[in-house]
């Protein structure tokens, strides 16, 4: 990629990302305020470096999807053309079979 990249949200990385960060709020507003301080640096970095993650081994077809790791939380991503597309901000504390992309997201 020559440009940077434009960094787009799916849907479901939309909730999953608002349902996280209401659910911080409300417990402990300290480590919302971290969540959303490393999500920004790793924006930043995915801008740079946008094939940094590493590949979501557990999504199919594998090789397909990155993923960078916010403890307990996992960025998923895809980079298509000029574009990553934020596809989930997954829990990694749940059951790592029920992550899907679905296919408004692929």
């Amino acid at each position: 990629m020559q440009n940077k990249p434009e960094i787009r949200w799916s849907p479901a990385a939309d909730r999953d990302l608002g349902g996280a960060y209401e659910y911080l709020k409300k417990r402990n507003p300290t480590a919302a305020r971290k969540l959303v301080a490393a999500l920004i640096d790793a924006l930043a970095r995915l801008e740079e470096f946008p094939e940094i993650g590493a590949v979501a081994t557990q999504l199919e077809p594998e090789g397909a999807y990155r993923q960078v790791v916010l403890r307990p939380y996992l960025l998923v991503y895809r980079v298509v053309d000029e574009v990553v597309w934020i596809l989930r901000f997954w829990d990694s504390r749940r059951e790592p079979q029920s992550l899907t992309i679905g296919r408004e997201e692929r």
